[in-house]
């Protein structure tokens, strides 16, 4: 195994020590006073209690029986005693009972006390509270993140630090503020100035090399243009004629000539739909024009060309080549890819050559150009000078864009003021506004499916610009120490492989393409996409039932020895003591299930792999807590690369290229989604072009997609991709930061292709949890043990489950004090620490049938996302109060690990830090 020679490490966007400030434990110093006098009077009312049952039980006095059971009620039920019936009982009791009651009412008067110190030290901590918070809100590094991530927040700033607004706003206000600048302290999310980034370089000395930082709260800051500008642009280019005339035209990557008709696979905003149109000579002759050049051919080139071969006129020719764009057998190829950070400066050296001839298209040029001037501005800008930059950068791309939209005759409706649009969108059914769609469907129609392109131009002065800051760090590690935690991890993949979860679709599409074709074809691409999906993977159940059983032996043998390994790894967990704070279990056990379940395929089989990894020291050795794992070749750097030398991205391209070999075709995975985080420069020799999909490299190093052809081999027993023309094998990779859900579906279909491997822990850790689920009842709070790995690797920090109905919701007479109290109260009974994360919604997707509409209602979408809570901080107790009433079924509290104390310093302060580190199995 070999580190690759660099990590990223995203490090919290400011330190800790700073963060503490906002703690108060002394509150919590109180509330611990006070749990130990609650005990003792709970002692001492026990002790009372039974001894004044005694008492009365023996005495000859009716009237004295009478009054001491009254109090006897009182003193056990926790009401009021009245100075009377005190008085009564002394006249007589015994002098031990006499002694026990005094005793335990200066204890109830010396819980009185410290109550209401605590009530006074509790008002004085939250003014202190709201004054920290109104000071950290005022920090321009705050500032200049949540500028791009809530410019309303921002806008309110000034207002709550003057007491300017009501009370109900200020509770709003605070709330929002606890939760961006918790994000900004306590967690690695990269986002603006909230977290930066850095580099670690490893080197033959077993070192990691410092870099010399002249302060530690230096940033860099390093600006690009949201993509999704650049998919409203194309798309409003598309719509002017002065424009699309210029740009090159492609035919459609996987048109198919058969009988009496062409069929092709088309994409519009990541939907995509097979297509059927009958022949005609006309097409035929289009493609063949076309198809002349690998680049294409310019659109009105196209209509000259046509016009000495076709008895038509221009404009006719131009409407019937604009319907074959719509229907997706002809496509643009600007030659400017959506994936690109640098999409912009490429566009405008697009634009260029036509420039002067093409009306409003130098300002479209002028404005991007802009941008890219107030983008280098804006990096060493302090806040008020970004507020401004965004709003003229707005304006300028703003101005440009609605002379083109007029220009093209678009509907004047769309030039509306963002705010009049909402407010008409509101108005109307949903289906009628704009939608941003990356989900995928495929569909079989005729001329149904259409190229659809929204026009209105929808952006905020906050969504033109996406930051990201780097900073230079001085944090020392030998590379040994990395790599044996490493070294174990990737020993812990190995011998799970069999719990793959591709792994059952990959047999079910082994399993349809033997029966279907048989061994010894090769068959399209394209072809095996649309028989699959129309056999098995669409919805419809009539159309799946020759198959079912198909399926079910397909799955049969593996489901089968999935039990069996499940049953003998939980055996072999119970022969062992699990603890309630960790569970450890070890290499060992792994082999020994593998041995009995008689599973032996635990080598090296993909290359290169990655984790996030959160590295901290216990008792002098270094550990990590996993956070996930993820195919390595670069993947989890690309998102990133832009910000750093091109010497990074250069040494992951030839790191990748020296894994390949002549009889093998490397090259990455492309649709036609808009995502921010997948722009990445191309990181593999070759891409696959497909149907809208995003192409960065020269059109010679792109593969069509009708140049794939699927194969069964005979030696590993497994289908593979071939290329046709070489008879190469055909490794496919995603190296986006997108999931697999917002991708097309011909994207997921190859990714089921690639040599990567999609192992990760969390199969042993949902047996391992449901094991300890069987130790508790069903109504009480789950506890999920930390999950430790050969003593060095952290696979689940301890968790607690907690279903809404057991949560400590605020009682009608409860003060802020008491509802402080008796949340943190509830959580030392739970054991549960001082700092955590919170999960409000683990149903991110919306599958739970059991969540009903009102309690959906409350949800919002970053609900899912951890949540910091400190409960030694009153603000911190209402947030979560509020967090309470959005919970649908279960809160998820989860330990922060490394705790704060555990924190690795970075130029001499603590900070959240979090690794991403890849390497190589074959070196």
């Amino acid at each position: 195994m070999q580190l690759f020679s660099k990590a990223l490490v995203r490090i919290g966007g400011a330190s800790y020590e700073e963060w503490e400030s906002f703690s108060f434990p002394g509150l919590v110093n109180l509330i611990n006073r006070l749990e130990v006098l609650e005990l003792k009077r709970t002692e001492a009312k026990s002790i009372l209690c039974n001894d004044l049952f005694d008492f009365i039980s023996n005495s000859k006095s009716a009237n004295d029986q009478n009054n001491l059971l009254n109090l006897r009620r009182d003193i056990y039920n926790n009401r009021k005693l009245k100075k009377s019936k005190i008085d009564r009982a002394l006249l007589v009791l015994t002098p031990s009972l006499t002694t026990k009651l005094l005793d335990y009412l200066t204890l109830l008067e010396e819980i009185k006390r410290v109550e209401k110190e605590g009530e006074g030290i509790y008002i004085n901590v939250t003014s202190d509270a709201k004054a920290i918070l109104k000071d950290l809100a005022s920090y321009p590094t705050f500032q200049k993140g949540l500028l791009l991530s809530s410019k309303s927040l921002l806008e309110r700033i000034s207002a709550y630090q003057k007491g300017k607004i009501t009370r109900k706003r200020e509770m709003q206000v605070e709330s929002s503020l606890l939760q961006y600048l918790s994000r900004m302290y306590t967690k690695t999310s990269p986002f603006s100035t909230f977290t930066n980034l850095s580099l670690i370089h490893f080197d033959i000395n077993n070192e990691v090399r410092k870099d010399n930082v002249d302060s530690a709260t230096h940033f860099t800051s390093h600006i690009r243009l949201n993509n999704y500008l650049f998919k409203y642009i194309s798309d409003l280019l598309k719509h002017y004629r002065e424009a699309y005339l210029n740009f090159s035209l492609r035919t459609n990557p996987t048109i198919q000539r058969n009988e009496d008709h062409y069929l092709y696979l088309t994409n519009s905003n990541n939907i995509e739909s097979f297509q059927r149109i009958p022949h005609s000579p006309l097409v035929s002759h289009i493609i063949e024009i076309v198809d002349l050049k690998e680049e294409g051919v310019k659109f009105d080139e196209l209509i000259t060309a046509l016009q000495n071969d076709v008895d038509a006129s221009s404009d006719e020719l131009e409407d019937y080549i604009n319907q074959l764009i719509n229907y997706g057998l002809l496509e643009y190829n600007l030659g400017v890819s959506g994936i690109d950070p640098n999409w912009d400066v490429k566009l405008v050296k697009k634009l260029s050559s036509w420039a002067d001839s093409v009306p409003f298209m130098s300002d479209l040029i002028e404005a991007l150009k802009s941008l890219r001037s107030f983008a280098i501005k804006y990096e060493g800008a302090d806040v008020f000078d970004r507020k401004r930059l965004l709003h003229e950068a707005f304006e300028v791309i703003r101005e440009a864009c609605f002379k083109i939209h007029e220009a093209a005759r678009l509907p004047e409706d769309e030039r509306k003021p963002l705010k009049e649009l909402e407010k008409q969108w509101r108005e109307t059914s949903t289906d009628e506004s704009p939608q941003n769609n990356e989900g995928s469907a495929t569909e079989e129609k005729n001329f149904e499916f259409k190229h659809r392109a929204v026009t209105i131009f929808t952006f905020k002065p906050e969504q033109i610009f996406y930051e990201d800051t780097t900073r230079q760090s001085a944090i020392t590690f030998e590379q040994t120490e990395i790599a044996e935690v490493v070294h174990k991890f990737q020993q812990l993949l190995n011998h799970m492989r069999l719990l793959s979860p591709y792994q059952n679709e990959k047999d079910r599409m082994k399993a349809y393409f033997l029966e279907k074709y048989g061994m010894e074809r090769k068959v399209d691409i394209i072809t095996f996409y649309e028989d699959y999906f129309r056999d098995i993977k669409r919805p419809e159940k009539e159309q799946k039932e020759d198959y079912e059983k198909l399926e079910i032996e397909s799955n049969k043998l593996r489901s089968q020895l999935l039990e069996d390994w499940k049953r003998s790894f939980i055996e072999e967990l119970e022969k062992r003591e699990l603890g309630t704070d960790e569970v450890h279990f070890g290499l060992g056990i792994l082999e020994k299930v593998n041995d009995l379940n008689q599973f032996s395929d635990t080598g090296h089989r993909a290359d290169s792999h990655g984790a996030f990894f959160q590295f901290y020291y216990d008792n002098d050795q270094l550990r990590a807590v996993l956070n996930s794992s993820f195919p390595g070749y670069g993947k989890m750097f690309s998102r990133f690369l832009h910000v750093f030398e091109e010497g990074l991205t250069s040494e992951l391209k030839a790191s990748n290229e020296r894994l390949g070999n002549e009889r093998t075709v490397m090259l990455e995975n492309c649709d036609a989604s808009y995502f921010n985080a997948n722009l990445h420069p191309p990181l593999m020799p070759y891409e696959v072009w497909m149907p809208g999909g995003h192409n960065s490299l020269a059109e010679d190093k792109q593969i069509p997609i009708t140049d794939f052809a699927v194969s069964y081999n005979l030696t590993n027993e497994s289908l593979e991709l071939i290329q046709k023309t070489t008879n190469k094998k055909l490794y496919i990779f995603d190296l986006g930061f997108q999931g697999q859900s917002g991708r097309s579906q011909l994207f997921q279909l190859l990714e089921k292709f690639t040599p990567t491997e999609q192992v990760n822990p969390n199969i042993i850790i949902n047996y391992i949890n449901q094991l300890i689920e069987k130790q508790q009842h069903d109504s009480e709070i789950k506890v999920y043990p930390r999950i430790v790995f050969e003593e060095r690797l952290v696979l689940q920090r301890k968790t607690w489950g907690i279903p809404k109905e057991l949560l400590p919701f605020r009682q009608p007479l409860d003060t802020d004090w008491d509802y402080f109290k008796r949340v943190n109260l509830w959580r030392k009974g739970q054991e549960i620490p001082q700092e955590v994360f919170v999960h409000v919604n683990q149903d991110r997707f919306g599958k739970n049938k059991d969540i009903d509409e009102e309690a959906r209602k409350k949800i919002t979408k970053d609900d899912y996302k951890p949540q910091y809570i400190d409960f030694r901080n009153p603000l911190f107790v209402n947030l979560l109060e509020k967090l309470f009433k959005k919970v649908p079924l279960n809160l998820r509290v989860v330990e922060i690990l490394p705790s704060s104390s555990q924190m690795l310093r970075v130029d001499n302060e603590r900070f959240v830090t979090e690794f991403v580190v890849q390497w190589y199995t074959n070196n």
